[in-house]
């Protein structure tokens, strides 16, 4: 009874390392997820060079009079980025601390930015983060009408190319057939605004 329950086990380990290693295999690929009201849409390169990953939680309604404004459900809409296996903003965040730390000074200014250039256009977020990730404050006009432009462009594109402290961190080259699964990134990480 000891051997099958050891053979079993043996043989669930394969196969959950085969799974896994399947779903990070494919470079390239978008992949949306959604657990426990919480979207999130993954795409990286090619041995993990970069990967961004955009998680967003609750739906705006726009049936809600105005005197519901700030009740209910929180809405978030975060934007990771990794590099070579490091989340870029956590690792630049460390960096900015231990700097102030240093230079006795109690200020988030000099952070830098995370840069996507897609078809022509430059979109460029702040990194001074919370939690380690970049929320994205689209209750405001001007940064809600750019996510919304931004995820609009990247369900149609196929060359996303990365930059950090105004160097390329990295490019994308997402498969044409892939972009599918952000068909509805528009309305399960709309803006608030």
């Amino acid at each position: 009874m000891t051997d099958r329950l050891l053979k079993g086990c043996f043989t669930g380990l394969i196969l959950s390392l085969f799974t896994a290693g399947i779903a990070e295999a494919a470079p390239n690929i978008w992949s949306s997820e959604f657990q426990q009201q919480w979207w999130e849409y993954t795409i990286h390169s090619p041995k993990n060079k970069i990967k961004i990953a955009i998680g967003c939680m609750g739906e705006v309604n726009e049936n809600a009079d105005d005197e519901d404004e700030g009740e209910g459900e929180e809405i978030h809409r975060n934007l990771y980025v990794y590099a070579d296996g490091e989340d870029l903003i956590e690792k630049e965040h460390a960096n900015k601390v231990e700097y102030y730390k240093n230079e006795e000074e109690n200020t988030r200014d000099g952070y830098d930015q995370v840069e996507f250039y897609i078809d022509g256009k430059l979109y460029t977020f702040d990194t001074e983060m919370k939690d380690n990730l970049i929320e994205i404050p689209t209750e405001y006009k001007s940064t809600g009408l750019a996510w919304t432009e931004f995820l609009e462009k990247l369900q149609k594109a196929t060359k996303i190319e990365v930059f950090f402290a105004e160097e390329k961190i990295g490019e994308l080259n997402p498969r044409e057939d892939s972009l599918k699964n952000l068909k509805d990134i528009t309305t399960t990480c709309a803006s608030v605004y």
